[in-house]
């Protein structure tokens, strides 16, 4: 993903950021690849700390 589109999708996440810390959740679960995606780079650039996993990660494990 080029850089200006990568800045302007963590610029757009940051609500989603917030949401997501405002939880106190150490585990995000979708069954959305795009999102999983999304929340791993949000989690490494707002420094959330948290694991983002497709629902069948979770039954595995």
């Amino acid at each position: 993903m080029g850089s200006e589109a990568r800045k302007q999708r963590l610029l757009a996440g940051k609500i989603k950021a917030e949401q997501i810390k405002a939880t106190g959740a150490e585990i995000v679960l979708t069954g959305c690849h795009n999102c999983i995606d999304q929340i791993r780079d949000l989690s490494k650039e707002y420094g959330l700390n948290i694991q983002a996993l497709h629902f069948k990660e979770a039954i595995a494990e």
